[in-house]
């Protein structure tokens, strides 16, 4: 009937494998070619098998859906071979044991899919599928599945006996090496698996299985690459509407900014930040004042300026330092002391509130003791040094007797300013007299110092 329709014309070629394939079938039938990495519809061609154009037929024409399809089971294991109606889901198993199949002592092989392209299934208890067109269960003399690989002997047979025109032997090289790149330049997706390199090989090489695992590869990291690829694109997309949205804030920000000024101008706001500012100034300058140097502080710095200059015009090497670094030391005692007299003198008006006047006295002497013990020691640290020179010495002792002196009649006057307070004379007295035994002292200091620097100079 088939023939008897003008639009169907059936064609006979002759029946050499793999001339089943689609490529193949183009080629002998309309001798037009394929493209490379192409598919028949890039030349205006499309092939069907009969099985997918009747599924098409039921399922268009019936509405029947694609549940069932026609599988070979053939093989001398089975009693009974034959074509048969397959739900698709059905265990190999449950076919197994619907017609007759017993398995070979030797080898219990079962291949899904023909001798040359199928694969050989772990267990009976996987399902038929849309693409299972075959269960092949041959015994030990049908297919021996003993292979013993060897190596390549260069002989170009797979090359001469594959349909596609391709290297098998290359490919192999690449694909075991794991050099996929290599395996696209050489046009691996081009491969139909038809297993006639690996029927041919006297090396019995599984080429077909080779190149399986490296199409399985190619395609597992083309997929990686192309996520890689989308999450790259959202990244950037999503870096970017940050940046807008950024660019968007600080523009809400500035515009907000500026009617805040306009509204500030209009109302008078900027003599408000100008009074804010006039007030920064001046904590400014009132921070910069408090920090100015106190004034005894400031007179023994120029002090020490002074003696730093006097030493550098009589050609010293070095400036005289100690005095410096006596004075810090006495100004730290004599900070102790009057921490440790504040205490006692907080004692003692809490004892007796009518001895106050006295407590500051008793201090300033104390004051003035300590000064001329530090002026002494200071004396005979200048006099040691001196060492053999007898005028020196003879000087030293000059100056430490009027020093002597000038401590003794210290303490006279404060002896006698504390007779006069307790006799009620009037506090200006007083006052003198500790002015008159502080100059005193003075006076000595500036001997002793004299005295030194001479020493030294002699040195």
């Amino acid at each position: 009937m088939a023939a008897t329709d003008e639009d169907i014309v059936i064609r006979v070629i002759p029946t050499k494998y793999p001339s089943g394939g689609e490529k193949q079938l183009i080629k002998i039938l309309t001798n037009l070619e394929v493209p490379v990495g192409g598919i028949p519809a890039d030349i205006g061609l499309m092939v069907q098998n009969i099985g997918s154009a009747y599924a098409i037929k039921r399922a268009v024409c019936n509405g029947e859906p694609l549940v069932e399809r026609v599988v070979t089971l053939t093989g001398k294991t089975f009693k009974k071979p034959r074509n048969v109606w397959a739900l698709i889901g059905t265990p190999v198993q449950a076919l197994l044991d619907e017609f007759g199949y017993k398995a070979d002592k030797k080898s219990q092989r079962l291949i899904m899919g023909g001798p040359m392209m199928g694969f050989t299934l772990p267990h009976a208890n996987v399902p038929i599928t849309k693409t299972a067109n075959c269960i092949l269960a041959p015994t030990f003399r049908e297919i021996d599945p003993r292979s013993h690989e060897i190596a390549c002997i260069r002989c170009s047979q797979c090359a001469e006996a594959c349909p596609a025109s391709l290297l098998p032997q290359q490919l192999q090289w690449y694909a075991k090496s794991q050099e996929y790149d290599k395996c696209e330049e050489l046009n691996l997706k081009d491969c139909i698996e038809c297993g006639a390199c690996a029927f041919v090989c006297p090396s019995e090489i599984p080429l077909v299985q080779y190149y399986r695992q490296a199409k399985a590869e190619i395609r597992t990291r083309k997929a990686e690459s192309e996520a890689a690829e989308r999450a790259k694109v959202r990244f950037e997309e999503k870096k970017a509407r940050l940046e807008r949205d950024k660019a968007e804030r600080e523009n809400r920000f500035k515009k907000a900014a500026d009617d805040r000024r306009k509204q500030m101008k209009s109302s008078g706001g900027d003599d408000a930040i100008a009074a804010a500012i006039e007030r920064v100034k001046a904590q400014k300058a009132g921070a910069d004042t408090s920090s100015e140097v106190k004034p005894a502080v400031a007179a023994a710095i120029a002090r020490a300026k002074a003696k730093q200059a006097e030493a550098a015009k009589q050609g010293q090497a070095e400036p005289d330092n100690s005095e410096m670094a006596k004075l810090r030391e006495e100004r730290k005692r004599q900070a102790r002391e009057r921490k440790a007299q504040k205490a006692t003198d907080s004692n003692a008006v809490e004892n007796d509130a009518g001895n106050t006047e006295q407590d500051p006295k008793k201090a300033a002497i104390a004051a003035a003791l300590a000064r001329a013990k530090a002026k002494k020691a200071a004396q005979q640290q200048a006099a040691e040094s001196a060492g053999d020179v007898e005028s020196n010495e003879q000087s030293a002792k000059k100056d430490a007797v009027a020093a002597a002196i000038a401590r003794a009649k210290a303490r006279k006057e404060a002896s006698q300013a504390e007779t006069s307070s307790s006799e009620s004379e009037s506090p200006a007295a007083e006052t003198g007299d500790a002015k008159k035994a502080a100059v005193a002292a003075a006076i000595a200091r500036a001997k002793a110092r004299k005295q030194a620097t001479r020493l030294k100079h002699q040195k």
